[in-house]
């Protein structure tokens, strides 16, 4: 006998049989469950009977418990305050049975259902907290007229939530991006010429601390009064700038008076224009003076209330990098006091070799990665600065860009930067923490539902800042496992080897 098309087909799936038939005894099928992800969580639910058991399928009139596991996407975490509603409409957008119910442990809300008639409907999920209300379609399903007889539900999953909320667990939903071959390099970080302040002392006098003494890492504002100064004799305390007040004043009225008068001779052509422009330049600086000393004053007087002390307030906001004296120590008018510096401005300059820079494509749109971190940091734009020469023979060419935003980089600090070293061309990519090396075999978690799992052999291409390209294996949408993929991996073969079954 010949072998016909359907023959093979039925050849090719005994293999699936036979494993079907060994995981699910007689009259046992899949726990009913039902998976949707939105851009920030997931909604897993499960279905109960009254007596908690799991159910196969969904019967026409049965009062069932909907187990609605609800997780944050971001940090993996279960979802615990406000109340969820669940709503089954039909076809046509009537509202026919609807449940509600309170977390009854974080991530977990039971909901009751009187189930409808027979039929197709849509589920939708709400969730209402103090903030407001997030609603999201679920899917369609399907209520049966009644379950086969003696149909019970086998295992459900090979990784419970609970479990997932209590390890480390992340997920990636996979798709095309542009993506090209990187070189990396070392780096460094440099703070912005300009970034760093310096306080210092206005006149002679004692430094005292505001509130205490200042200590090095505290944040300040602009205008923040770090310190205080505790004038000496002669050193501009209020009697004496008094005086310097009334004679920069009478020097300002003099100047003023001499530039009226010149300014009327040299329109009747008495006087050159120079003597006009001479004697407005004695009118500014006279009136600058007059300016500065009433500022002095005012800050006197802004003081901490106490006779002869300045407060001395920082010009820029910034961290407090160092304090240059100590307290009750006796300074010098101009002496620097403290140093700020602006954690937000700084750069990140990467140090290239002649070779690197042959190979390198672009100095644009680097990644840059901290000692000891997995992620990477993508930033935009430019150079801001680039040396005009290598360093030396067989040197670094320094090439700087903007780091916007503090996150834990500080000044002096190794880098590792990503340079584009090729095309950039549409691939699948993923972290490359999520791929496992099982036994030579490139593999990949893929989850297929919130407690399934699927074990997927992969090729992969280029690698480039802590990502992959996958040649084969997944496809645009697959949700990958990037944390805790190995344990993920570990527990399916556990379910393999000994079922699979957890309680609620």
């Amino acid at each position: 006998m010949i072998p016909t098309p359907r023959t093979h087909r039925l050849i090719a799936a005994l293999p699936g049989l036979l494993l079907l038939a060994l995981l699910l005894s007689p009259g046992q099928a899949a726990a009913w469950t039902l998976t949707h992800w939105d851009e920030d969580r997931e909604w897993f639910v499960e279905a109960q009977d009254a007596a908690g058991e799991a159910v196969p399928g969904l019967a026409a009139g049965a009062d069932v418990t909907f187990l609605v596991h609800a997780t944050e996407l971001a940090g993996s975490s279960p979802i615990a305050d406000g109340r969820i509603t669940l709503e089954l409409r039909d076809l046509t957008g009537a509202l026919v049975a609807q449940g509600e119910a309170r977390a009854d442990r974080p991530g977990i809300f039971p909901v009751s259902v009187d189930l409808p008639g027979p039929g197709h409907y849509h589920l939708t999920g709400r969730h209402h907290t103090s903030e407001g209300t997030q609603s999201s379609l679920l899917g369609s399903i399907e209520v049966l007229a009644e379950l086969p007889e003696g149909a019970t539900a086998g295992e459900s999953g090979t990784l419970p939530k609970e479990t997932q909320w209590r390890m480390d667990f992340a997920t990636e939903v996979i798709e095309r991006r542009p993506f090209a071959e990187r070189i990396e390099v070392p780096g460094t970080i440099r703070s912005v010429p300009g970034a760093r302040f310096h306080l210092t002392a206005p006149a002679a006098g004692v430094v005292h601390g505001v509130d205490g003494w200042p200590r090095p890492g505290r944040e300040l504002a602009a205008g923040d009064a770090l310190l205080e100064l505790g004038l000496l004799p002669d050193s501009g305390t209020a009697s004496g700038l008094a005086l310097t007040i009334t004679r920069a004043r009478e020097r300002l009225t003099e100047a003023r008076a001499t530039l009226d008068r010149l300014s009327a001779l040299a329109e009747q052509g008495v006087v050159a224009e120079s003597r006009v422009l001479e004697a407005r330049r004695d009118r500014n600086t006279a009136r600058a003076e007059w300016r500065d000393a009433r500022e002095r004053r005012d800050r006197i007087a802004g003081g901490s209330g106490d006779e002869g002390r300045i407060a001395l307030r920082v010009a820029n906001g910034g961290r407090l990098e160092s304090i240059d004296v100590t307290p009750g120590e006796a300074v010098q008018a101009g002496q620097r006091l403290a140093t700020l510096l602006d954690p937000a401005r700084q750069w990140l300059i990467a140090e290239l070799y002649p070779a690197d820079l042959d190979r390198a494509t672009e100095l644009r749109d680097p990644a840059v990665r901290r000692p000891g971190a997995r992620e990477w940091r993508s930033l935009s734009g430019e150079p801001v600065w680039q040396a005009a020469a290598f360093r030396e023979p067989g040197g670094t060419l320094p090439v700087a860009f903007a780091l916007e935003g503090d996150e834990g980089y500080r000044p002096g600090m190794p880098v590792t930067v990503a340079l584009t070293a090729g095309p950039g061309e549409s691939r699948l990519t993923l972290p490359e923490r999520a791929l496992i090396d099982d036994n030579g075999v490139a593999v990949v978690m893929v989850q297929t539902g919130g407690e399934r799992f699927e074990r997927r052999p992969v090729r992969t291409g280029i690698r480039a800042a802590g990502r992959v390209a996958i040649e084969s294996g997944l496809k645009p949408g697959d949700r990958v496992v990037t944390d805790g993929a190995w344990a993920t991996l570990l527990a399916g073969r556990d379910n393999d080897n000994a079922g699979h079954g957890h309680s609620h």
